[in-house]
């Protein structure tokens, strides 16, 4: 079998032919730019960030190997808005794909979550302070929203080159959640190839961090 038709080892049922479409789109872009290979769960069950939460919902994953860096790309459905409205008419039951980069990092982080400020972040941080200030780093500071268990650990943990991935790769709509040792990201508005692309290589990024 060759690689263009490797994304049929995905869960489609129930899956729109765009939606599969898209899928393939994205595997064929991560394949071009990654060495790939399909993990199976039983692979990944000694992994912590297999959630027994995620498993009925579990389409595929994928392990993403840029030279020395790898991450982990986990793919779930999700009811798709038109089936929650419609929930009797079956031609409205197709789903989506949700995908998440998962990364183990060499140093436990402790509890961090990073994503873009909206306008109201930076209207309400007038007032009250609740993203912490790089003051060495205006740029990342005006830019991300940071939130951490425990401030002085943030300051040492989230050093420059940390920061400067996050500056270079995290898009709009991208969630950044570290505990412990165990990163993940997550992009909000469902399966993107470029997207998906960025997010794989952010987590191999930093899975050398």
């Amino acid at each position: 079998m060759g690689y263009i038709r490797k994304y049929l080892q995905f869960d489609t049922d129930g899956i729109s032919p765009k939606e599969v479409a898209t899928l393939k789109q994205t595997y064929e872009l991560l394949n071009y730019k990654y060495k790939t290979q399909f993990l199976d769960y039983k692979e990944t069950r000694n992994l912590n960030f297999i959630y027994l939460a995620m498993q009925a919902n579990l389409t595929g994953m994928l392990m993403v190997q840029k030279q020395f860096r790898r991450c982990f790309l986990i793919f779930t459905k999700s009811q798709s808005r038109a089936s929650k409205m419609n929930w009797n008419d079956r031609q409205g039951s197709d789903s989506s794909y949700q995908v998440r980069a998962y990364a183990i990092l060499r140093k436990d982080y402790g509890k961090v979550f990073i994503r873009r400020k909206s306008l109201i972040d930076k209207i309400i941080n007038i007032f009250v302070v609740a993203s912490i200030n790089f003051k060495m780093d205006k740029a990342f500071t005006n830019k991300f929203y940071v939130v951490a268990e425990g401030k002085g650990c943030a300051d040492d943990a989230i050093d420059q080159h940390f920061r400067d991935l996050v500056k270079k790769f995290s898009q709009k709509d991208f969630y950044i959640n570290i505990i412990n040792r165990t990163l993940m990201i997550e992009y909000s508005n469902g399966l993107d190839a470029q997207k998906t692309a960025m997010m794989a290589e952010l987590a191999c990024a930093m899975s050398t961090l």
